[in-house]
């Protein structure tokens, strides 16, 4: 992490703690699908899970995915099918064509 942000995840008011979605409070709101890979270095996947649970503690429909093969973004078959397949998914169920 210290190559993305200056600081330390302790020190109040840091970009840890501006940057953390675990700590965005009431301005999550929107349907949100995560995906992540386990081999990512610049963003790791317990970002994504601990997104996922601070929306769903907030009510706010969220899934996550993790992909264990892939690292920052999905490059390989099956994952980019079944990630297409997700998105697609989820788009149909919360921006549905009028």
């Amino acid at each position: 992490m210290a190559d993305f942000v200056t600081g330390t995840p302790d020190a109040p008011g840091g970009q840890y703690h501006e940057r953390s979605p675990a700590l965005a409070g009431d301005r999550l709101r929107a349907p949100t699908l995560l995906t992540a890979g386990a081999k990512d270095r610049a963003t790791p996947a317990g970002q994504a899970i601990e997104h996922f649970r601070a929306l769903r503690t907030r009510g706010v429909p969220a899934a996550v995915v993790v992909y264990p093969e892939e690292g920052h973004g999905v490059q390989n078959l099956p994952a980019g099918i079944d990630l297409a397949a997700r998105i697609t998914a989820w788009f149909e169920r919360f921006l549905p064509a009028r």
